[in-house]
C-alpha cells in the first residue's frame, strides 16, 4: 500500500490488486481543497511492506493543484529515507 501525507492527513491511497511479474505502474491521485493548498505543499508518500511489516517514507515532495509528477512512460521515482 502506498499513501500520500500531507502532515499527518492522508490526501491519497492506492492498493494494489496483483501484480504481474513483479512491476506495476501506478496511479495515485491526491486530493485536497485549493483553499489547503494556496501555492504548494509538501506531501510524503509512506509505503506498507508486508513482507517486512515495515513503513518507508519518502523525501517530501512539492506539489501544487493540477500538477502531474511523471507518466507512465517516464515514471516519477520518489527518493526513500
Amino acid at each position: 500500500m502506498i499513501a500520500a501525507f500531507e502532515g499527518n492527513e492522508c490526501r491519497g491511497i492506492w492498493t494494489p490488486a496483483a501484480i504481474m511479474g513483479g512491476d506495476a505502474d501506478i496511479v495515485l491521485q491526491v486530493f485536497g481543497k485549493d483553499a489547503d493548498i494556496p501555492g504548494a505543499t509538501r506531501i510524503e508518500l509512506r509505503y506498507y511492506c508486508a513482507s517486512q511489516q515495515g513503513y518507508y517514507v519518502s523525501a517530501p515532495i512539492s506539489y501544487s493543484s493540477y500538477q502531474t509528477l511523471g507518466s507512465i512512460g517516464n515514471p516519477y521515482m520518489p527518493v526513500w529515507k
